[in-house]
């Protein structure tokens, strides 16, 4: 049983930790581009919320701060996830380090989705209502899943 645990936990690991890539500007959630670059974004944005260029240049500002903040969450989210793994597959693995861990994991998780929430809202506070209300059907549209992008998600 309590093998069957461990195994169950290391192939959880495993799974979440090969998701996780290192969060940078234009880097998409499998960890390629995917046509889908920083600059295309904010072309993206740009002409599909029609910025003003002193929105624009905040938004970048924004954008800027927001990935620095981010990629150190993420380190401490990979190095949680190491950590946890190496204790998970020790010969005897300390359960109470893995409680330990896995609640650390989950704690940091929470801060990386207020860290988003956070960014979310400085961009809405730099938008007008207009273009707070295009940007919100833009994130809520959610194109073919077969892995064909819609034509209106690629860039030029």
């Amino acid at each position: 049983m309590k093998k069957e645990i461990t195994i169950a936990l290391s192939a959880l690991l495993l799974a979440v930790g090969a998701t996780n890539v290192e969060a940078r500007p234009g880097m998409m959630r499998n960890g390629g581009n995917a046509g889908m670059n920083n600059n295309c974004q904010q072309m993206m944005m740009q002409e599909r919320l029609d910025v003003t260029d002193k929105q624009q240049e905040q938004l970048d500002a924004l954008r800027v701060k927001y990935f620095e903040k981010l990629s150190a969450e993420r380190r401490k989210l990979m190095t949680l996830e190491r950590e946890l793994n190496t204790e998970t597959l020790k010969s005897t693995p300390d359960k109470g380090q893995i409680n330990k861990l896995a609640d650390q994991i989950g704690k940091q998780y929470s801060e990386l989705m207020r860290l988003k929430s956070t960014h979310m809202a400085d961009i809405s506070a730099i938008l007008t209502p207009a273009q707070r209300d295009s940007m919100r059907a833009w994130k809520n549209f959610r194109p073919m899943r077969n892995g064909a992008a819609h034509p209106m998600m690629m860039c030029p």
